[in-house]
């Protein structure tokens, strides 16, 4: 398996660079052996257009994992959030209406149960070992889980879980896939691409590492730098077509004077 790494900038055409690669590896593999994925529904769509017939293997990750997983027999904890909040009132929290297609907004700060809640999904998205964890996340865990056990639900961190544990392959088998705005992505999600690529002839994971805006998910651009590869697998798309040259500049150097 083979990865490549696209990176690009707003504005230099990352999605249209995209979608005409997508185009080629669906003429020589065939439009059901191509994986496209990105961080919403509507992001993965323009990347194909009309191109991928098998619109299964087109979307979110999540919603990816979740018809692979079995989507008519899956109930999901994030829409039960009423019956939590009736049988743990300690810990009640905001419903914010997420979907496996759209995920990509802050969940709201208004409770304890809240706070406790993204710091959970931040420390399983990175894989961090839960003795490590801080003792009232790892007690709101506990709840959270014996909640979901009882009414047989599973939540959107648990879809890409039990693809990783349980999913040698990507649905259908693809031979290629592409996954875009990785900057974006958990490092528990980019283990269950690179799981899944292992059996693919070649994955290209693009995005911008200056541009990593969902931290507060447990993203960030490590998980998409690391490992290293050889610069023939690098590609820097250059030129905006947005913004002006001086502006770019300006943005360009203010950036390379950031640190970690």
């Amino acid at each position: 398996m083979t990865e490549f790494r696209v990176f690009g900038p707003p504005g230099t055409g990352k999605t249209t660079w995209l979608s005409d690669q997508i185009k080629k590896a669906a003429s020589i593999y065939g439009p059901e052996q191509v994986l496209a994925a990105s961080f919403t529904k509507a992001a993965a769509m323009e990347l194909v257009g009309r191109g991928l017939p098998n619109k299964s293997n087109v979307g979110t990750l999540h919603a990816i994992c979740y018809r692979a997983l079995g989507e008519e027999r899956i109930k999901v904890a994030e829409t039960m959030i009423k019956d939590w909040n009736g049988t743990h009132p300690a810990y009640a929290l905001s419903d914010q209406g997420a979907t496996v297609d759209e995920l990509s907004y802050e969940r709201p700060s208004e409770t304890e149960g809240d706070n406790l809640f993204s710091r959970m999904q931040v420390l399983r998205a990175q894989i961090i070992n839960k003795e490590l964890w801080p003792l009232e996340v790892l007690a709101f865990y506990q709840r959270w889980t014996d909640w979901k056990e009882n009414l047989s639900l599973i939540d959107f961190t648990d879809m890409i879980e039990m693809a990783y544990h349980d999913l040698d392959y990507a649905p259908g088998q693809p031979s290629v896939g592409f996954f875009d705005e990785v900057q974006d992505f958990t490092l528990l999600q980019l283990s269950l691409v690179r799981k899944w690529a292992s059996h693919m002839d070649y994955i290209v994971l693009a995005g911008d590492d200056d541009q990593c805006i969902y931290q507060w998910l447990g993203a960030t651009p490590d998980a998409f730098l690391s490992p290293p590869v050889a610069s023939e697998y690098k590609r820097v798309l250059p030129q905006s077509y947005r913004i002006p040259r001086r502006v770019w500049q300006l943005s360009n150097a203010w950036v390379e004077g950031l640190t970690a």
